[in-house]
């Protein structure tokens, strides 16, 4: 049996995890982290601005309380405009939503996102890639320019 190998950095234990109840300004020390959305009231979330990252920055956004009084939204820094493009798949088969063009927004629909929801983003250092699954169609949705 042979010995397990890594390279490259690993992020273990609390440093790759966080717990969100209200709104937040991603750093690029969040890269590499899962933020759990647990407001149920709606919340904000914005990323960083494209400059101040390095690409491959990466943070995945889950759902671990269901919005109810407004939905959790996903927010470009508003000099990075049209910048969030990506698609989301959902486990019912029914439609989806993607965006070749460019939006600032992608938001988690309250009374419609369910617990484990999540969005993944990561970057090139030109545009934001968003990529969702979801378990009812319509429940996570690009937005706003």
């Amino acid at each position: 049996m042979s010995a397990s190998h890594f390279s490259g950095p690993m992020n273990i234990g609390d440093g790759s995890y966080e717990l969100v109840t209200g709104a937040k300004t991603l750093t690029s020390e969040d890269s590499g982290k899962t933020l759990d959305l647990a407001s149920g009231t709606g919340l904000t979330v914005f990323l960083p601005l494209l400059s101040s990252v390095k690409k491959g920055f990466e943070v995945t956004l889950r759902v671990q309380t269901a919005p109810t009084g407004g939905d959790y939204v996903i927010s470009s820094n508003v000099a990075d405009a049209g910048t969030v493009v990506g698609n989301v798949v959902a486990s019912d088969g029914l439609a989806t939503d993607s965006e070749a063009g460019g939006l600032n927004n992608v938001l988690f629909v309250s009374a419609s996102s369910e617990v484990g929801d999540l969005v993944t983003f990561t970057t090139n250092g030109g545009n934001w890639f968003a990529y969702g699954r979801c378990s009812l169609s319509a429940s996570i949705l690009f937005s706003g320019i």
